[in-house]
């Protein structure tokens, strides 16, 4: 078949179109006027050839897979190959949907050409499950911090003990600064983030009392941070220096995790005491709901204790 040919001639007011029509009208008006065609023109003739004889209004979704896999199959393309011929169609469907909005193109009327309602090439997005709930328990935080000091980190070996001893949110922990330290009352105050509300622009307040492990930590944080900052942890390159530690806790036998575990634990943790999704998100630095939804809205974990002692009846009954 050539594609410099219509099977049928076209009138002046287009109603039903072949595929082998509008292919020769996409390349004539679009395709090879912006030199977008060479080295396309077998591949044109291949996709002309697996539709003949149907029209453009007729093809679905399930006719642009089985191209693919036609080509893929009996005509040996490769993966370029593929990806080039899913532009073409694409692209063909997109201008011709375009030509309708604008009626009148060339000699062409294209005001009641039939298409179909959707674009046979649109891929409709299949939404990823939301991941396993990952919980990190204290006795795995305490392996994190002998991994952290193993490392050398002491930045990272205070951040996990604070989130262990004060239960502050990730936002309050990375944002903890000199502010909000109180040295003559010897305590920490500060106003929550993931409180805030309308209602309650300020957050609710919480006041934390400092113990003389957390005093002399503080005081080796504020050793190794940029000259004038004012932020307790130095989070700078946290994600180099925490593959270091995970590194070092592999070789210890703890659980390989990520950054993004320690905040699922914690998102966990707000939702178990009943927080809103709004105040989750806000603890974890997002500005909507939907990441919550999406990422961190995961199934309700059983108490650890319940869960330990279901596990030890299993074993032993």
């Amino acid at each position: 078949m050539q594609l410099d040919l219509f099977d049928q001639p076209l009138p002046h007011a287009i109603t039903r179109l072949t595929f082998n029509q509008g292919m020769r009208l996409f390349q004539e008006l679009h395709w090879f006027r912006t030199r977008q065609g060479k080295n396309s023109e077998s591949l044109c003739r291949y996709i002309v050839v697996f539709f003949e004889g149907r029209s453009v209004d007729n093809i679905g979704r399930q006719d642009t897979f089985n191209l693919l896999a036609w080509l893929r199959t009996e005509k040996k393309q490769g993966g370029w190959s593929l990806i080039k011929a899913r532009a073409i169609v694409r692209l063909m469907y997109n201008k011709l949907e375009l030509w309708k909005e604008d009626g009148i193109v060339g000699p062409y009327d294209f005001t009641g050409v039939l298409l179909p309602r959707k674009n046979p090439t649109f891929k409709v997005p299949t939404p990823k499950p939301p991941k396993p709930q990952l919980f990190i328990s204290p006795f795995e935080f305490r392996g994190w911090i002998k991994a952290a000091r193993k490392a050398g980190d002491v930045v990272f070996e205070a951040a996990f003990r604070f989130a262990l001893w004060f239960r502050l949110s990730p936002i309050d922990l990375e944002n903890l600064n000199d502010d909000e330290i109180d040295e003559q009352a010897f305590e920490i105050r500060l106003f929550r983030r993931h409180t805030k509300t309308a209602l309650n622009p300020g957050g609710c307040p919480q006041t934390i009392e400092l113990t003389e492990k957390a005093w002399a930590l503080i005081n080796r944080c504020r050793q190794h941070r940029r000259p004038g900052e004012k932020l307790i942890l130095n989070m700078v390159n946290k994600r180099r220096r925490f593959a270091k530690i995970r590194k070092i806790a592999r070789e210890m036998g703890l659980r390989d995790i990520t950054l993004s575990v320690f905040r699922r634990s914690a998102s966990d943790h707000l939702m178990e005491q009943g927080f809103s999704k709004e105040a989750v998100a806000d603890s974890l630095g997002h500005t909507t709901e939907k990441i919550v939804d999406f990422h961190y809205a995961s199934k309700k974990r059983a108490p650890f204790r319940r869960q330990v002692t279901e596990e030890l009846t299993t074993k032993f009954t």
